[in-house]
């Protein structure tokens, strides 16, 4: 499908026109909450940058423009809502707190080409996105707040749960194995004799298997046995021992079992911990959504639903 090399906005012309019998429309407020605001050009950037790595069919389609138009809105909107919590709980990111973050969050990327390549397809200055970032640590901190509000689960309910959705906590055979893979049949001969000789499983790994795992010795972590036939074929080796060779989409396997765990239902016990979070991030949900609804209550949102509506997506090249 054609991707979109540029998003042009049909108010583009009037965004940065400007005569002196009006102001440009470009300073004219999208939405507003309390003191801050949300300018038309801010909106429209917004727009541009979400937009413009789609394929050009779907940002053709009202529904998505719509759906961009309000993940913007929305964001705006709670961000304003955060900044004004923080302002009433006189909450203020320090800078060593803003700093810590903004390293983080730098070292997922390789380089800082990368990084700033990253802020450009977000539209993002460095200034705006450290503004997101001081956001962030207010939200984190509200969590905080919002956590002393409700109870731990109970052990009750920890049980009520597990009883009523143990279809969740089904789990299918697995295993965990050493393997070696090559590409062609012959080269996993020459290995396979290679074992035979009494050369060391994941010595061998590292130096002729293909697949990621090799460089570890070919160890891998716990593996559903329907992932692939030959893992369900390795299943019923013992543990210690390897596999002939077993063939797949991959190439050829050579695979050593290491551990192996039967399907079926997990335990109440194996299953608590993922109950207990899973109970705590709904409750925390539930607390997250009625902090908002006291926000919408406490603070009106002024938008303005025509200038919104006018600000359309062109597939249409400069």
């Amino acid at each position: 499908m054609k991707k979109m090399p540029l998003a042009l906005f049909a108010l583009q012309a009037f965004l940065f026109g400007c005569t002196k019998e009006a102001p440009p429309i470009q300073n004219a407020i999208v939405a507003r909450v309390g003191t801050d605001a949300l300018s038309a050009k801010d909106f429209a950037s917004l727009m541009m940058s979400r937009a413009k790595y789609l394929d050009a069919v779907v940002v053709k389609d009202p529904g998505t423009v719509n759906r961009i138009k309000a993940d913007i809105l929305r964001e705006f909107v709670v961000h304003c809502y955060l900044k004004m919590w923080a302002k009433e709980k006189n909450i203020t990111p320090t800078e060593s707190e803003v700093t810590a973050e903004v390293e983080r969050m730098e070292k997922n990327y390789p380089n800082n080409n990368a990084f700033q390549t990253a802020l450009s397809r977000e539209g993002l200055t460095y200034d705006r996105w450290k503004e997101k970032i001081h956001v962030s640590i207010i939200e984190k901190k509200l969590f905080q707040e919002l956590r002393s509000s409700y109870a731990a689960p109970t052990e009750s309910e920890l049980q009520t749960y597990y009883d009523h959705n143990k279809d969740k906590f089904k789990k299918s055979k697995a295993v965990k194995v050493r393997q070696i893979v090559i590409d062609t049949e012959e080269g996993a001969k020459e290995v396979q004799k290679e074992l035979k000789k009494g050369k060391a499983f994941d010595k061998l790994a590292e130096r002729f298997s293909i697949s990621p795992e090799g460089k570890s010795g070919g160890l891998t972590d716990w593996i559903d046995t329907e992932t692939l036939e030959v893992y369900n074929d390795a299943y019923n080796l013992k543990p210690g021992t390897y596999s002939n060779l077993l063939k797949s989409p991959y190439g050829f396997h050579i695979i050593q079992l290491i551990d192996k765990r039967a399907g079926g239902v997990q335990s109440f016990k194996d299953a608590k911990d993922t109950i207990r979070k899973n109970l705590l991030e709904n409750k925390e949900q539930a607390a997250y959504s009625q902090w908002l609804e006291e926000q919408i209550r406490k603070n009106k949102v002024f938008k303005n639903e025509s200038l919104i509506s006018s600000i359309k997506i062109s597939t249409e090249g400069p």
